[in-house]
């Protein structure tokens, strides 16, 4: 995967991220734009002595949350257009966003402080607004955008601080209102904008491993299709991005419904599909459970593979005993009356064979090349013959003492276009 590709979805995240930001920013400045109301309109949270112009300051306070929640509704139009064409927010734009959103708290402590005084306004709630755009600033995905909101908001609040307390010098309040508090609270600032920026960093690494996971994964299901289980498909997600050809020794199962054609002639094409779909379901997962991996479905049938792309020490004992599983499926569905009275036919073989992927860029594909693969092609069509639903080579059973035992020699056969004559077994 390009690392231009990784950054262009990364922009398309990142926008959805920012809508986030903006929507919380937005609910929360309308939340409190009703607290605003529920106060003034409450007799009981006016404070004592309060200066005539309370209501009017209040309303001011009230005035600037829905400007700021005004500007989130263009903020959020924005992202949404960028986002419908696959764009990604101008980088200008999201800087200049940040620094406009924190001159809300700003103005409001301005504001706030001409009626509520030094004390009230810089010992109280309104400062620690701030920390709201800190906050949620990790959303931007972007360390120093969350530096800074963490810079913009300790510069605000250290400016309009002062500010006002050179206007209201008072040896009782000089705690609160020194340029030791402004500094100290403008310095947490500074710090969680920090922190806010390495949680953003996290993010984005946490952001930028599921992209790259998640086409990993799409590569392995486009090479592999669907049909593998999860164990499989993380092992090809963890493999080289290309499978070149390599000789390997493996098992090759073929699968054959027998009678198709019959079946599907009485039968609407949907209901075909419906019928296959309730056979192949229960068989890929039986596959899957053996070690192996549905390779190719050939309409009426499929083929399935056991050492490869990986190793398996015991291919030839899961591909027997995979077959006689699907055999036992089968008769399950039929007993049930889940399918049509169905019959298959089943051919497996054992050898060397070319592994690895053909096709062009746009569409690969993993394959087995070579005599194997047409033998055990070969071994599946004999069943037919010789009215056997599941045959295996001598290849397949070498080694498969209990196996062996069970099955019955059918004696060397000769396959058409394999040129040395196969011994080959019975299994049922």
């Amino acid at each position: 995967m390009q690392t231009t590709d990784i950054d262009h979805l990364i922009e398309t995240h990142i926008v959805r991220s920012e809508q986030l930001r903006s929507r919380a920013l937005l609910v929360t400045s309308l939340l409190l734009v009703v607290v605003i109301m529920v106060v003034g309109v409450t007799p009981a949270a006016r404070p004592q002595g309060a200066a005539a112009g309370w209501n009017s300051a209040l309303a001011m306070l009230a005035g600037l949350l829905i400007a700021l929640s005004s500007y989130e509704v263009l903020v959020l139009r924005l992202l949404k257009r960028w986002r419908s064409r696959s764009l990604g927010a101008p980088v200008f734009f999201r800087y200049v966003n940040a620094v406009i959103e924190v001159l809300v708290p700003t103005l409001m402590i301005a504001d706030w402080s001409r009626i509520a005084g030094p004390v009230q306004t810089l010992g109280g709630v309104l400062p620690w607004l701030y920390f709201l755009f800190i906050a949620v600033s990790p959303l931007h995905l972007h360390p120093r955008l969350c530096w800074l909101v963490g810079t913009a908001s300790a510069a605000g609040f250290y400016i309009v601080a002062s500010s006002i307390a050179s206007n209201h010098a008072s040896s009782d309040t000089a705690l609160l209102v020194s340029h030791t508090s402004f500094t100290l609270k403008s310095l947490i600032m500074i710090v969680g904008g920090a922190v806010a920026g390495f949680v953003a960093s996290q993010l984005r690494l946490n952001l930028v491993d599921a992209i790259r996971s998640a086409r990993e994964r799409d590569r392995a299901v486009g090479i592999f299709g669907q049909h593998v289980s999860p164990q499989v498909a993380q092992r090809l997600i963890d493999q080289p991005s290309e499978y070149r050809a390599e000789q390997r020794h493996v098992c090759v199962l073929f699968l054959d419904i027998r009678g198709f054609s019959t079946i599907a002639a009485q039968r609407t094409p949907s209901a075909v599909m419906d019928y296959l779909n309730t056979l192949f379901t229960p068989m890929i997962t039986i596959v899957n459970q053996h070690g192996g991996i549905v390779n190719k479905f050939l309409g009426d049938g499929f083929m399935a593979i056991f050492g490869a792309p990986f190793e398996d020490p015991e291919l030839h004992r899961n591909a027997v005993h995979c077959s006689l599983n699907l055999l036992r499926c089968v008769e399950e569905l039929n007993t049930t009356g889940a399918i049509p009275a169905t019959r298959i036919g089943i051919g497996i073989h054992a050898g060397d064979a070319m592994a690895g992927t053909v096709g062009s860029d746009e569409r690969r594909e993993y394959t087995l090349l070579g005599d194997t693969v047409n033998a055990a092609a070969r071994i599946e069509q004999e069943t037919k013959k010789l009215g056997a639903q599941i045959i295996a080579s001598d290849a397949v059973m070498e080694g498969l003492q209990d196996e062996r035992a069970r099955a019955t020699e059918l004696g060397e056969i000769s396959l058409r276009g394999i040129s040395e004559p196969l011994r080959l077994y019975r299994l049922a």
